[in-house]
């Protein structure tokens, strides 16, 4: 299974332990490339390919382990590779916004001309705010989580369900939200990203449920810090999210 992310940190946060949960499930010939800035909005994309601006940094997992190269373009992630996704997102103040995806059609449109014709478009729905930010990106739902994750909901459901350039929506939010009513702030390493272990861990399992379909139950890998509670929690939030991506049912 080949992975191309055009994100930023939130793509990084749910990619780190990927590999690891796709080995488990016997997935093979793995490799993920996340093309990463920090706090990239879909505008910013679409900015870089119009300009060919060497502003990403290329970290690229062909075996377990993370290599970033920096001072790419984003044509740099077309290389050849045959990827089986390729998935988009948008920054995470933004993501709730629908009046931030005005680039959308540009960027499905570069990636339908320079990817494998194989490849299949996905979208990482983001998670919401912690309750403690107190960001002026937050202002917007104002400083409500529950107001931006369903915000974020709505916006998916608004521009990303009715494309039919996407083949699937990596659900990473609703799993959060699943778990922030029991979990809250573990699930965050500050006031905007996953916590290293068990965030990042919840998020993972999300994409791999959402791209392979395969239960996560015999999943063996958790990183560590994650407690064998906190491991059970993660996947059945995972797998709930998949089942009801745009509403938390547990």
């Amino acid at each position: 299974m080949r992975i191309l992310a055009i994100g930023n940190s939130y793509s990084s946060d749910g990619l780190v332990w990927l590999y690891q949960i796709l080995e488990d499930l016997g997935e093979k010939d793995i490799f993920i490339r996340n093309m990463y800035i920090s706090g990239c909005s879909l505008d910013k994309h679409a900015a870089c390919i119009r300009e060919n601006l060497p502003d990403y940094r290329q970290d690229n997992n062909p075996n377990g382990t993370w290599n970033p190269v920096p001072e790419q373009t984003l044509f740099s992630a077309f290389d050849g590779t045959k990827w089986d996704y390729i998935s988009l997102q948008q920054q995470s103040g933004a993501s709730g916004l629908p009046e931030t995806y005005g680039e959308l059609d540009f960027l499905i449109s570069f990636v339908k001309k320079y990817a494998n014709e194989n490849a299949k478009l996905v979208w990482q729905m983001t998670w919401a705010y912690p309750a403690n930010n107190n960001t002026e990106a937050f202002a917007p739902y104002g400083y409500d989580h529950a107001k931006m994750y369903q915000s974020i909901v709505e916006t998916t459901k608004k521009k990303i369900v009715p494309r039919a350039e996407f083949s699937k929506i990596v659900p990473s939010g609703t799993a959060i939200e699943n778990l922030y009513p029991r979990f809250g702030e573990r699930l965050y390493r500050d006031i905007l990203h996953m916590s290293y272990d068990f965030g990042r861990y919840v998020a993972a399992l999300t994409w791999a449920k959402t791209l392979t379909g395969k239960s996560l139950q015999n999943v063996r890998f958790a990183p560590q810090g994650v407690t064998e509670e906190e491991k059970k929690a993660a996947i059945e939030a995972a797998e709930a999210a998949v089942l009801s991506p745009f509403a938390p049912t547990l």
